[in-house]
């Protein structure tokens, strides 16, 4: 029993290590390996395990929640499929709500990660050109003179001009590690 404790007191320290590691990954090269999160997820659901079925429910619960938080915008091309599966692997060791707190958070901290980026690669205008078309295209539901108004800037937006990039799992290991050792959103 008392060997089992200090087995799932390293639990955070795993963690941590592996989120960090991501976090340098993505923000070199902006993809995050297999090599690196399906492990994690096997170390996850293994050290869950150890506390019983109540634990395996628990890392399980949380590898769906994480991956299904992820899905809809990975089908519509908003974030890759290395964030999807990060999020899952993160979801157990934190289960289902730690997995869904991990994201709030990150969401939050995201749009400061997004700035210093779009700063940085001079992509400042272009991102909020096409952050009002995006914008005006979704109210333009409600108010249709936003629709037309998003046509004329789209047709200003020149499509040969990659959007900045930004590390999501950069984010997602910043929300990780908040989410860990602070009561924010609690």
């Amino acid at each position: 029993m008392a060997e089992t404790q200090k087995l799932i007191s390293f639990a955070p320290f795993i963690l941590v290590t592996a989120v960090a590691l991501v976090a340098f990954i993505d923000l070199r090269e902006r993809r995050i390996p297999n090599f690196i999160v399906f492990p994690l997820a096997i170390v996850g659901v293994v050290l869950q395990s150890l506390r019983g079925l109540e634990g395996v429910v628990f890392s399980l619960t949380g590898l769906v929640t994480g991956f299904l938080l992820l899905f809809i915008p990975y089908l519509f091309k908003a974030m890759g499929a290395g964030d999807v599966k990060f999020l899952a692997a993160i979801g157990t060791f934190v289960g289902s709500y730690g997995s869904l707190r991990v994201l709030l958070i990150a969401l939050l901290v995201y749009p400061l990660i997004a700035l210093c980026f779009v700063t940085a690669q001079g992509k400042v205008k272009i991102t909020l050109r096409r952050f009002g078309i995006l914008t005006c295209k979704l109210i333009g539901v409600f108010i249709p003179v936003l629709k037309l108004y998003a046509n004329n800037l789209q047709a200003l937006d020149d499509v040969s001009i990659s959007s900045a990039r930004t590390p999501f799992g950069l984010t997602l290991s910043m929300g990780t590690i908040l989410a860990l050792f602070t009561n924010f959103l609690r």
